[in-house]
């Protein structure tokens, strides 16, 4: 199942819920503003085994291709969405929940700012 919308950026509760687990990280204010930019493709994947499938062609969050020859966990550069078209660390073209449970409290952030055509 594939159920795709677009936004033009997120509202500040939303997002500051959104990404809770950073809050107090250096990169925090900088990432909020990321997802202000906008336009934005929201994605909801489903099927056996989505999370995991969907985290290993995301890649890891290390920045661009560039920056995998300092950090060898991004040893998958290119041949990931992240390795392929991040700029950096932040805007790292992607998220991605971790979870079953954490792909439920997203999606109902969410929920609520998609417009069916």
């Amino acid at each position: 199942m594939v159920a795709a919308a677009t936004v033009p950026g997120l509202p500040d509760p939303v997002l500051e819920e959104l990404y809770r687990t950073s809050r107090g990280r250096p990169y925090w204010l900088s990432l909020l503003a990321m997802m202000k930019e906008g336009p934005l493709g929201l994605v909801l994947l489903g099927g056996e085994g989505a999370v995991p499938a969907w985290r290993a062609c995301m890649g890891a969050n290390c920045g661009g291709a560039n920056v995998a020859a300092e950090h060898p966990e991004c040893g998958q550069g290119q041949y990931t969405v992240r390795g392929a078209v991040a700029r950096d660390a932040t805007y790292n073209a992607v998220h991605g929940s971790d979870s079953v449970e954490e792909v439920l409290r997203e999606t109902g952030l969410v929920a609520g700012l998609l417009r069916i055509d």
